[in-house]
């Protein structure tokens, strides 16, 4: 059975590391670690890269921030980090070079007061990974360091991810997304807003969209998308005028889609049944009035 260790309801400037800090002491490996009251900030014992948690639960009762952007708290190999409606300052978290957070739940306020952060230590090659990654309701930021491998966002999150964070998969549910980086294999939107941006090129390039409702903007300054499949939804590419090459654009029945014109097609665009098309090039017919399987 796992041990508990809990924050006492400090203020102040705190310690991460300091035993009269909790009850049950300094949190151990697989042990839980709950932060559920005070209003103090953690500041201080921040680099905890060997400590291997079983839980690391921030509750809605704590007023405080923990970590900065420069000195995050950094965990080891966490099972479950779950983050409840924090009611303040922003939260930095760093999975350490090597190390996985199995599973992190953000479930915060819909009014967005406050942020969750988070990075990976390491290098290439060496990241730490955040494996699952679940933003039910609250704020998200990716930073430029963080590995991800599956992203899930809820109607009531939103989440920026920066420049230089590898993310492989996103999945969509109704909430807001705004891309800076590279998408290493696929988004999966069924709902929301996906807003794929960013100002390097080569660092906006994107594997597969699949898109059953919601709206797909693209504002990077260029780029490649190995697919875009608009099975519903609106594909809207008007608000900028760099060239972000399409090698497959499939259009749906009921599917819209805007482009500008100085969209580049590797391929024609393909429409399957009434879709909507407005862009360059000429779309090829391929299955009249049939909606998509």
């Amino acid at each position: 059975m796992s041990m508990n260790s809990i924050w006492k309801p400090l203020t102040g400037t705190q310690d991460f590391g300091v035993a009269d800090n909790w009850d049950g002491g300094v949190p151990a490996d697989s042990e839980r670690a709950l932060i559920s009251a005070g209003a103090a900030d953690i500041s201080l014992g921040m680099s905890q890269s060997s400590l291997d948690l079983t839980l690391l639960s921030i509750g809605a009762g704590f007023k405080g921030s923990i970590g900065s952007a420069s000195n995050p708290l950094e965990l080891g190999n966490s099972a479950e980090i779950q983050i409840r409606a924090p009611r303040s300052n922003t939260l930095f978290l760093k999975t350490a070079e090597s190390k996985t957070c199995s599973k992190l739940v953000v479930n915060g306020t819909s009014q967005f007061p406050n942020a969750c952060a988070i990075a990976s230590g390491g290098a290439a090659g060496t990241l730490g990974v955040w494996s699952k990654i679940h933003v039910v309701t609250g704020l998200l930021y990716v930073l430029g360091s963080a590995k991800v491998t599956d992203l899930y966002v809820g109607p009531g999150g939103a989440v920026f991810i920066a420049e230089g964070a590898t993310v492989a998969n996103i999945h969509n549910f109704g909430g807001r997304i705004y891309n800076n980086a590279a998408l290493g294999t696929k988004l999966y939107q069924r709902d929301g807003q996906f807003v794929h941006q960013g100002t390097t090129p080569g660092n906006v390039n994107a594997g597969t969209f699949e898109v059953h409702g919601g709206t797909l903007k693209l504002n990077s300054q260029g780029g490649v998308i190995t697919l875009i499949d608009l099975r519903g939804g609106v594909l809207d590419g008007l608000e900028t005028d760099h060239e972000n090459t399409i090698t497959d654009l499939n259009l749906w029945y009921g599917a819209r889609a805007r482009l500008n014109q100085a969209a580049i097609h590797t391929n024609a665009p393909k429409l399957y049944g009434r879709a909507d098309y407005q862009g360059p090039g000429t779309p090829a017919i391929e299955v009249p009035e049939i909606p998509y399987p």
